[in-house]
Formats: structure tokens, C-alpha cells, sequence
């Protein structure tokens, strides 16, 4: 018998069951599976882990990145998961754009190294512990720094630099959208996924319909 069927099959099914389409796909790209339906993810996952404790494990990570960056259950579906092949995120994206880190920083924190954010962003430019762990715990940083020096200014600082500068760019190219400097402050203030929803609604017009935190990004950045 496989070790993997060490687990019920009974609990394999009430785990599976209950979760979203988006979660699974989600996982599958992040793992860089590429089977085309739910069920060989389901099948895979069965395969990959030892119970399904520790499946859910990385099936809740998945569901707290979607939260983060504002994806909804329709940008990321079985229909679409050719064409959403990791192949599409791991190179750099050239592009002429360029943010001013000191600028992102006296918006977000004043330098202040200690800040937290009520949603709990922290450091000098309040880098999310979710968003930290997707960048530095994933390996897509050469570096690797544990989530205990999230407040360290000069590793805030380049992780922070590489959301913006690489990560963005790179899921804007994936979803897309423009990179322009204000993509690029929407994307890092407002979150990716909102961007593309407004962006994809309201087209050409697209900033006339942003949150008013966002709208005073860019007048704080001296757009």
C-alpha cells in the first residue's frame, strides 16, 4: 500500500470537498502542476501529501495569498490553467518604469523600522507577513530570511524593492494590464487583484474608480 493511502480515503473526501476551485488551481500553479482539471489536482494532492492536516496546511496558505492580493474566485479557473503555467512568472519583466523606493517608503512608514499597520503591514515599507513569506519563504528570493527580520530596515527594504520592481511587474505582464507608474503604486497599495478587476470593468477609465486611499497615493508620491 502507498504511504499517501495511510490517510482514510473517507478523510481525503471531506477535506477536498470543501474546498474552492480557485484554492486547488491556485495550489497547482504554485506547485507547478499542470494537470487541466480539479479532480487530477485532487488526485495530486492525495499523492503529494501525507494526510490531509498537512494538506490543508498549504490549501489555507493559497486562500490567505488570494485574500491578500484580492483575487476572486474568476481569475484563476480550471479553464484558464494553460495559460497560467508558472512558465508565465519566472522571468523578469523588462520594463522602462521606474518607483522611487524613498518615496515608498516616507508614504508607507516616515522610515519608521517599528510600524505596524492596523492590518498588520509592517516595517519601513509595511510588507505584509503573508506577502514576505510568498517572496522570501518561496525561494524567489536568492536570500533567505526568516519572518522574524521582517522589520530589519535594509531587508524590509529589499524585499519590498523586489515586490515592487519585479513581482508586480511580472503579474501585471501575466494579467495583462499596463505597467505604468500607477499600476505599479495601485497594484502595491490596493493589491493585484483589485487592480485587474477594476482594470477589466471600467477599462481607459479604470482610475477614476479607485478607493480614495489610492487616489491619494499617487498625489503623496507627487503624481
Amino acid at each position: 500500500m502507498h504511504w499517501y493511502k495511510q490517510a482514510k480515503i473517507s478523510d481525503w473526501k471531506s477535506l477536498l470537498i470543501t474546498i474552492p476551485v480557485s484554492v486547488l488551481i491556485g495550489l497547482a500553479i504554485g506547485k507547478g502542476w499542470l494537470e487541466k482539471s480539479p479532480q487530477d489536482i485532487q488526485n495530486r494532492i492525495i499523492q503529494e501529501y501525507n494526510s490531509p492536516l498537512e494538506a490543508q496546511e498549504d490549501l489555507q496558505e493559497v486562500q490567505e495569498l488570494q485574500v491578500q492580493y484580492g483575487l476572486q474566485e474568476e481569475d484563476i479557473n480550471s479553464s484558464n490553467l494553460s495559460s497560467n503555467r508558472p512558465e508565465s512568472l519566472s522571468e523578469p519583466v523588462s520594463s522602462p518604469v521606474v518607483v522611487d523606493i524613498e518615496k515608498i517608503i516616507e508614504i508607507e512608514s516616515v522610515g519608521d523600522t517599528t510600524a505596524i499597520s492596523p492590518k498588520g503591514a509592517r516595517g519601513i515599507m509595511q510588507i505584509m507577513p503573508d506577502t514576505w513569506e510568498d517572496i522570501v519563504g518561496r525561494g524567489k528570493m536568492e536570500t533567505y530570511w526568516p519572518i522574524e527580520d521582517i522589520e530589519d530596515p535594509v531587508k524590509n527594504r529589499q524585499v519590498g524593492e523586489y515586490y515592487m520592481n519585479i513581482e508586480i511587474p511580472r503579474l501585471l505582464n501575466h494579467y495583462g494590464l499596463p505597467d505604468t507608474i500607477y499600476t505599479r503604486l495601485t497594484a502595491y497599495n490596493w493589491g493585484i487583484g483589485h487592480l485587474k478587476n477594476t482594470y477589466e470593468r471600467y477599462g481607459s477609465d479604470w482610475m477614476n474608480h479607485l478607493p480614495e486611499e489610492t487616489s491619494n497615493y499617487f498625489i503623496r508620491y507627487g503624481l
